[in-house]
């Protein structure tokens, strides 16, 4: 048993809500570790995420629609730059998590205003350096926060100016000498590697954020109260029972947690409070696991397909009345996940999104209705092949995800009429 543990079952709660509290901040631990010259200078994503990623990718549930650009700060080591160029012709948001994966700052194409405006990303109340006092000043009270910036690309053919595009944004340490390396990159998905540490590694990483964020007091005091405290986080093995059995349950909340999903019609679901979890600290939990980097849900909400089991050995349609298609301010998205895997599926096409681009080249019913595809062969009939979305062979069920960037109001209040998902 556990050491001095009066109350076992006091000790558990306490134990599972440090796990759940803990999760994203070690989610961003491991996410940014890697050496300097990589983690924490900018990083552009030249083409679409394929299926044959799967191997060499940390990201679960990859979308088809933005390039991303993406780059860690040390901010306690050197300030950091942002300039975004004029951008009018596509959708761009650049977004700061920060390591507990709130999103302090967000501008894009929603404030246009910012286009062509230069940000200095300062640490606490840290002075802006000499030189910058043109600079918007943003104030982080992390060190280690994740910069990330979606661009709109159309298609293959689109990488060339999309990337011509990202060149031009400049997003850069003032001082990049001071720059630390963090350890080992890790490869593969960070969910499995999370899953891979003891609880003793897990609460180290947790406590090597202490000197990077600002943590709860009251799960300071919990950690405490187990033995993790300092940079090490080292415990005595006499709490590894508890810690252990405190992880367990607390898994079984992060991957079953759903209170926060507004219920919308035709088994469509989704969440409206993205980026700003204040003390819900299981919501947040259950984004880093299923979706680390999630946007404010003013920028983009994704409606999930759960009405039924999508097996992969049937056929689906996904039915829009005429005058039905999803408001979006920008554009919107469905892609295809094969299950338990939630990657993109191997396909002939390596077509593994239908999106608002893409409306000019489908076909539509004669009533102005548009039927979109679900099966893993070809259709027979070659006028709906540009509907179709193909569904896996090597797993046995999948999911659907939309993504609408730019939401309305009424959709951010839960009034969304999802298409019918019917099997033919």
């Amino acid at each position: 048993m556990s050491k001095d543990i009066t109350n076992y079952e006091t000790s558990l709660e306490n134990a599972k809500k440090l796990f759940i509290y803990s999760y994203a901040i070690v989610t961003s631990g491991v996410l940014s570790r890697g050496k300097a010259s990589q983690k924490y200078t900018l990083y552009h994503g030249r083409k679409f995420v394929k299926a044959s990623d799967k191997d060499t990718s940390s990201v679960v549930r990859p979308n088809n629609d933005n390039l991303y650009s993406a780059a860690w700060t040390q901010l306690i080591n050197s300030p950091y730059i942002l300039e975004i160029p004029d951008i009018t012709d596509r959708y761009i948001l650049a977004n700061i998590l920060n390591t507990k994966t709130d999103v302090p700052f967000a501008v894009g194409s929603k404030n246009p205003d910012t286009t062509e405006k230069k940000y200095i990303f300062i640490y606490r109340d840290n002075e802006v350096p000499t030189g910058y006092e043109d600079y918007q000043i943003v104030r982080c009270e992390d060190s280690r926060n994740f910069f990330l910036i979606r661009l709109e690309a159309f298609n293959e053919a689109d990488f060339k100016t999309a990337n011509a595009i990202q060149d031009k944004i400049i997003f850069k340490a003032i001082y990049p000498e001071k720059l630390q390396d963090r350890g080992e990159a890790i490869v593969g998905l960070t969910t499995d590697f999370i899953e891979s540490l003891t609880t003793k590694e897990f609460y180290q990483e947790f406590a090597s954020a202490f000197i990077d964020t600002v943590i709860d007091e009251d799960y300071i005091k919990l950690a405490k109260a187990f033995g993790i405290e300092g940079e090490n986080g080292s415990y005595d093995d006499a709490y590894d029972d508890i810690l252990n059995a405190g992880r367990e349950a607390a898994y079984k909340e992060i991957t079953t947690y759903s209170s926060n999903i507004v219920a919308s019609s035709n088994g469509w679901t989704y969440n409206v409070d993205n980026g700003n979890y204040g003390e819900n600290y299981l919501y947040r939990a259950r984004v880093a696991y299923f979706g680390y980097g999630a946007n404010l849900a003013e920028d983009s909400i994704y409606p999930s397909y759960g009405g039924q089991i999508l097996y992969s050995d049937k056929n689906y349609k996904i039915h829009f009345n005429k005058g039905t298609l999803p408001y979006a301010e920008f554009f919107w998205s469905i892609t295809l996940y094969g299950e338990p895997s939630q990657y993109l599926t191997d396909n002939e096409l390596d077509r593994y999104v239908i999106n608002s681009h893409m409306l000019d080249d489908l076909y539509y019913n004669e009533d102005g209705s548009l039927d979109i595809y679900l099966m893993n062969t070809k259709p027979t009939d070659d006028t709906l092949i540009p509907n179709w979305l193909p569904s896996p062979l090597d797993e046995k069920t999948f999911s659907l995800t939309m993504r609408i960037y730019g939401p309305s109001k009424e959709q951010l209040n839960g009034e969304f009429e999802g298409p019918q998902v019917s099997e033919i």
